[in-house]
C-alpha cells in the first residue's frame, strides 16, 4: 500500500483581543485549514473573553473544516517572554505547515510578540509569514462589547528578516548556570559549573586540548571560558563578579527572560 503523502496544512496565529473581523476574515479569505487562537491565561480575567466565544462562532459559521485551537498565555500582564513562548510552541507544533501571523490583533506587546517570533525562528519553521489586517473602518468610540473596528479592507504581508538566537548548546548552558544560581548567594563557581556541564555531556575537552595544556583542569578551565563564559557574556545573559580567576558566575535578568520562551 503506498504511503499517505504529507500536503502543509494553512496555519494562522492570531492574538484575541477586542476585534472579530480582523481575526476572522483573513482566516477566511486565506482559507486557513487550522487557527491558533492566543487568550488570557485565565478565562476569569480574559476581558477578550466574549469576544473570543464569537471569532469561534463566527469561523465556524463560515469554514466548518478550519480546525480552531486555544493557546492561553499571559495577556494581561503584558508579558513579552510569556507571549513569545507561547509562539515558540506554536511554531514548533506546526513547523512542517505553512504558518501565517496576524500582527494587527490583540495588544502593541502582541504584536511586538509576534513579529519577534517571526524574526527570531525564521529557520525553525518551513514557511512563516507575519500580516497585518487593515479594517475598513475604525470605531472612535467603541461601545462595550462591540469590536474597535469593522471589516477587514486588504491584508499586507510584512517583511520576515532574520533575528539571530543562541546556539542551542548555549541554551543549554545557560539553563544550567539557571540552575545553580537558585542559591542564597545566586551565583556559581566555574569549579561548580564545570562539574556540572560535565555530568550532563555538555562540555568537554579534546585530547589535543588536553594534550596542549598538558593539565586536565586547566583544559577545562580554558575550554569553559571559550565555549561557555565568553558567548555568554557577549549575549549579555551572564556576568561576573568581581573580574578576577576567582570571579564568581551571576546570570543577568536578561539571561533570565530570554530562557523564558527559549528554554
Amino acid at each position: 500500500m503506498p504511503s499517505m503523502v504529507h500536503f502543509p496544512r494553512r496555519v494562522h496565529i492570531a492574538p484575541v483581543g477586542f476585534e472579530i473581523d480582523r481575526v476572522v476574515m483573513p482566516v477566511i479569505d486565506m482559507r486557513a485549514d487550522k487557527v491558533w487562537l492566543m487568550a488570557e491565561r485565565d478565562p476569569a480575567r480574559d476581558q477578550g473573553g466574549p469576544y473570543l466565544e464569537r471569532v469561534e462562532s463566527e469561523i465556524r459559521r463560515q469554514n466548518e473544516h478550519c480546525e480552531i485551537q486555544i493557546k492561553r498565555c499571559d495577556f494581561n500582564s503584558r508579558d513579552l517572554y510569556d507571549v513569545l513562548r507561547a509562539f515558540r510552541e506554536i511554531i514548533d507544533e506546526e513547523r512542517e505547515n505553512h504558518i501565517f501571523v496576524n500582527v494587527s490583533t490583540g495588544t502593541k506587546i502582541h504584536a511586538i510578540a509576534g513579529m519577534m517570533a517571526c524574526m527570531i525562528f525564521k529557520d525553525h519553521a518551513g514557511s512563516l509569514t507575519p500580516y497585518y489586517a487593515k479594517p475598513e473602518t475604525y470605531l472612535p468610540l467603541p461601545e462595550e462589547g462591540t469590536q474597535m473596528s469593522t471589516g477587514c479592507r486588504v491584508i499586507h504581508p510584512l517583511p520576515n528578516y532574520r533575528i539571530e538566537r543562541p546556539s542551542e548548546d548555549l541554551i543549554k548552558m545557560l539553563t544550567v548556570i539557571n540552575e545553580c544560581c537558585r542559591n542564597e548567594s545566586e551565583n556559581v563557581t566555574k569549579r561548580e559549573l564545570i562539574r556540572e556541564l560535565r555530568e550532563r555531556n555538555l562540555l568537554t575537552v579534546s585530547e589535543d586540548e588536553e594534550r596542549t595544556t598538558r593539565n586536565e583542569k586547566v583544559a577545562y578551565y580554558l575550554a569553559l571560558q571559550r565555549k561557555c563564559i565568553e558567548p555568554l557574556k557577549k549575549w549579555n545573559f551572564i556576568k561576573i563578579e568581581p573580574q578576577t580567576r576567582r570571579g564568581k558566575i551571576y546570570i543577568t535578568q536578561e539571561g533570565k527572560d530570554m530562557l523564558k520562551f527559549l528554554d
